[in-house]
């Protein structure tokens, strides 16, 4: 048995445990813009139900302004035929300025009707607006709220990210030439943690059974194994504690 290579496999599992902590952490920070997003996204809706209540909120108040100055040219040039009727002198001329005094008054009360019902409009759409200005604010509030957690959340994960891999570093530095290019090989052509333990004649990274030969090599300490289906490290999985059956507790060996 080789105790340079059993020594490097305690390295490895050093490491190993290390780059699963690392892994999940990696993991929890690339959800961050995810969930990010996913508040973004119903910010988003918020601003667009809002912006289109305003739009329409903003045009019937528009158009309800343009119909009271229209309604104040009507007015004036009702008043201004009217003042003119005296003035007539011929029935013609009468005839003539009382039916232009008629027109002016019929358009005058279809310009009524429309404000009335721009102003009942009006009021709805005023409801609708302010009801979606402050869904929209508040949401926003909401939204502020979840980056500001989702930031933090970032920077500790960020700082507990380089904490793991400063010590990874040390460890690592505890590897041999051989096993330090393969380690670091392996971690540049495999997704998640390079290391993964042998159990029972199987990979557990890929869950796929070895060769009874591969298996006893790596069990005796005979050098450095990668698993020929999915090529990450072999490491021997640690022996199972004996449990007490009375306890149902693992032994201490006593």
């Amino acid at each position: 048995m080789s105790q340079g290579v059993e020594s490097q496999y305690q390295v490895l599992s050093d490491i190993k445990k290390l780059d699963e902590r690392i892994f999940r952490l990696q993991n929890s920070l690339r959800n961050i813009p995810i969930e990010l997003s996913k508040h973004e996204k119903e910010l988003s809706q918020k601003r667009l139900v809002f912006e289109e209540a305003k739009a329409i909120y903003d045009k019937h108040t528009k158009r309800l302004r343009e119909a009271e100055q229209e309604l104040r040219v009507f007015e004036d040039k009702i008043k201004k035929a009217e003042d003119k009727l005296m003035e007539v002198k011929t029935n013609e001329a009468y005839t003539a300025a009382t039916a232009e005094i008629n027109n002016q008054k019929g358009e005058k009360s279809k310009l009524e009707d429309e404000m009335l019902k721009l102003m009942s409009d009006l009021d709805k759409e005023t409801e609708k607006f302010k009801q979606s200005q402050d869904q929209f604010k508040s949401e926003e509030g909401t939204f502020g709220e979840h980056k500001q957690k989702l930031d933090a959340e970032n920077k500790n994960l960020q700082q507990q990210l380089k904490a793991l891999e400063d010590e990874k570093t040390g460890v690592a530095e505890k590897l041999e030439s051989a096993a330090a290019t393969l380690y670091s090989r392996v971690s540049s052509r495999v997704a998640g943690p390079p290391v993964v333990e042998v159990s029972q004649g199987m990979c557990t990274g890929c869950r796929i059974k070895i060769r009874p030969q591969l298996y006893n090599e790596i069990l005796g300490f005979t050098g450095v194994k990668q698993c020929p289906s999915c090529g990450k490290i072999l490491i021997p999985a640690p022996p199972k504690a004996a449990m007490d059956p009375a306890s149902g507790m693992p032994t201490n060996g006593a």
